[in-house]
């Protein structure tokens, strides 16, 4: 008798614990480096003894940015060195004679985290390797009141496609499915309640 009762208050404590569940998320991930630029990153291109082809460029939210003498050029997801070929190649295709060029990476904004919706301090946020959407969360104040945890919405662009995808943010929290690892660029939205 008494180890019936001590099975069934096992089977009992076992099935008030929170249990994690195997979800996928099925969004993809970027390459996560630190020299990758994307979008509204801004760098310094500098072609020697061109200064009409030197000069800030800002990355267009498609990825792109427009450039004398070849239009519209292709950068998002490459390095400064990869971007700076990609000129040198084109200058070097009937403009100049073997071209000098470095590209210099000076404001990194993709490499941020945009909180939206019913968070205390909603704006964008400097992302660190590994930030989760709870440690992301956090860093903006937590939820308010009238957000909706069961369904947090996270947007990500990944080589041109937006993919979309709801994250279970009460489950994550109360253990019952795994944290969600973000990647720079990624857009967060807490929505708000219907039900005031």
């Amino acid at each position: 008798m008494r180890s019936t009762l001590l099975l069934l208050a096992a089977l009992v404590a076992l099935g008030c614990r929170p249990t994690t569940s195997t979800v996928n998320y099925d969004v993809p991930r970027p390459e996560l480096s630190q020299d990758v630029i994307g979008a509204t990153d801004v760098f310094e291109v500098r072609v020697h003894l061109e200064v009409e082809l030197s000069g800030d460029f800002r990355v267009d939210g498609d990825g792109t940015i427009n450039y004398p003498l070849l239009g519209t050029l292709r950068v998002d997801g490459l390095s400064s060195a990869g971007v700076a070929g990609v000129i040198r190649d084109g200058l070097a295709d009937g403009y100049l004679l073997d071209p000098q060029v470095t590209v210099l990476l000076k404001e990194q904004n993709s490499r941020k985290v945009s909180m939206l919706g019913e968070v205390t301090r909603p704006g964008r946020y400097k992302y660190r390797d590994g930030m989760t959407l709870v440690e992301a969360i956090a860093e903006a104040g937590g939820t308010t009141e009238s957000a909706v945890l069961t369904a947090v919405i996270l947007t990500r662009h990944v080589e041109g496609e937006e993919y979309s995808v709801d994250l279970p943010y009460r489950d994550i929290t109360e253990g019952r499915a795994p944290d969600f690892s973000l990647a720079p660029g990624d857009i967060v939205l807490v929505p708000t309640s219907p039900v005031k």
